[in-house]
């Protein structure tokens, strides 16, 4: 990974959203019961949450991503081919309705 990318990547764990940081304490020291990392690259691409032992990609939408549909269509389809299973969330949903959305992660990882 060269060195711009660690910058990007240490610049957004420090500035997560407000959706990311309650996903992450629901995620973070193996809490649903497999290990998961924030903000990690899959160069040239950075996803929010990655579970290497199960192959998961967690994506927290909010409203940029409307701007940015078909990089993130594209960027999916290339993850996806790569053999990563992506779920995609909104803020919204996190923020309203995490019991939910811990459901679905659980569900994918068992």
């Amino acid at each position: 990974m060269d060195n711009k990318l660690k910058q990007i990547v240490k610049k957004l764990r420090k500035n997560q959203t407000v959706a990311e940081n309650i996903l992450w304490k629901e995620l973070r020291n193996k809490k649903q019961g497999y290990k998961f990392r924030r903000q990690h690259p899959f160069p040239p691409y950075i996803v929010d949450f990655y579970c290497h032992e199960k192959n998961i990609i967690l994506e927290i939408d909010g409203q940029i991503h409307k701007h940015y549909s078909l990089y993130d269509h594209a960027r999916e389809k290339q993850l996806t081919k790569m053999g990563y299973k992506m779920l995609r969330f909104t803020n919204i949903e996190i923020c309203r309705n995490l019991e939910s959305v811990i459901q679905k992660i659980q569900e994918e990882l068992h």
